[in-house]
C-alpha cells in the first residue's frame, strides 16, 4: 500500500472541505427582507369557477375587472389601492385531512398556513413539512377572491371581507372521501357568498369554489381572482453547505406534466 500517497490525497480532501467551508462563509449572504409580492398564477385547466343561478343574464365581458399578468406590484387588480394583506392575527379555523392540516383565515378565506403530514421537515424529525406560512419569519400564503364591480373583495369596501364558518375545526372522518368547508358571507346589498373548500382523501390539492344567491333587485357582476402571495424569505429547510437551496418559485401540476416550474417573467 502507497501510504505516502493516500496521505497526500487525504489532506488535499481535508484543505478542499476547509476552503468550501470559508467560501461560504464569506460570500454566502442571507438575502435582505423585502416588501411582499404577488406572483400570478398561470391558467390551468382546474381553475376554480363562479357558480351562479342559471337564470342570470350574463354581464358583459368590459363589466369584468381581470388582474393584469404582468402586475407583480402588491394591489388590488381593478385599482391603484395597496391591497391591505391578511392579518397575521385574524381568527382562523383549522382543517385536517389524512395528508393536509391548514389554517384559514376567515379574513378573505385564504389559505395561511398548510403542514404536509406525510412529510418531515427534516430525516430525524417528526415534525411535518411546513409549505404555507403567515407570521414574522415568513408570508407564503394561497390567497383567492371575488374582485369586479360587486366583489366583496373590489375597491371601496373596506378590504378582505370577513367570512363565518359553522365550526372552528373541520377533520376528514375516516370512513370520508370528502372534506367540505364552508364560509358564509352577506354583503350590504343582501347577496349572500358562501365560498366553499374542497378536500379529498389522500389529495394535496384544494379545490375552490363560490356559490352566490342573489336576493337583490340588480344583477351581480364579479369575477374570480387567486394569488399566490409570498415575500421573499429564504428557504427554512436550506442549508449552508455547498450552497444547496431548494427551487423557491412557482410549481404547476397538470394532467401531462406532474412538475412543471415557472419563473417571474412567466
Amino acid at each position: 500500500m502507497d501510504i505516502p500517497r493516500v496521505a497526500i490525497w487525504l489532506g488535499l480532501a481535508i484543505v478542499t472541505y476547509l476552503l468550501i467551508l470559508a467560501w461560504n462563509e464569506d460570500y454566502h449572504r442571507e438575502p435582505q427582507p423585502t416588501e411582499p409580492v404577488v406572483e400570478e398564477p398561470a391558467e390551468r385547466p382546474d381553475d376554480p369557477v363562479i357558480e351562479a343561478p342559471e337564470d342570470r343574464e350574463p354581464a358583459p365581458e368590459d363589466e369584468f375587472v381581470v388582474p393584469d399578468d404582468q402586475d407583480t406590484d402588491v394591489t388590488r387588480p381593478d385599482t391603484d389601492e395597496q391591497v391591505e394583506m391578511p392579518d397575521r392575527d385574524a381568527e382562523t379555523i383549522e382543517v385536517r385531512t389524512d395528508v393536509l392540516d391548514l389554517e384559514i383565515s376567515l379574513k378573505g378565506g385564504s389559505i395561511t398556513r398548510a403542514d404536509l403530514l406525510q412529510h418531515n421537515r427534516t430525516l430525524d424529525s417528526d415534525e411535518p413539512l411546513r409549505l404555507l406560512q403567515n407570521d414574522r419569519e415568513r408570508t407564503y400564503i394561497l390567497e383567492s377572491s371575488l374582485i369586479g364591480r360587486d366583489g366583496p373583495y373590489s375597491s371601496g369596501r373596506g378590504g378582505p371581507p370577513v367570512y363565518e364558518a359553522d365550526q372552528v375545526r373541520y377533520e376528514l372522518a375516516e370512513n370520508e372521501d370528502e372534506l367540505i368547508v364552508d364560509l358564509h358571507h352577506e354583503t350590504d346589498e343582501g347577496v349572500s357568498i358562501i365560498k366553499r373548500y374542497h378536500f379529498g382523501r389522500d389529495q394535496y390539492q384544494a379545490r375552490v369554489t363560490y356559490h352566490i344567491r342573489n336576493a337583490s333587485d340588480e344583477a351581480w357582476v364579479g369575477n374570480f381572482t387567486g394569488k399566490i402571495v409570498r415575500d421573499e424569505s429564504d428557504d427554512p429547510t436550506g442549508q449552508r453547505i455547498l450552497g444547496v437551496r431548494a427551487y423557491l418559485g412557482m410549481v404547476l401540476n397538470t394532467p401531462d406534466d406532474a412538475y412543471t416550474k415557472y419563473d417571474f417573467g412567466d
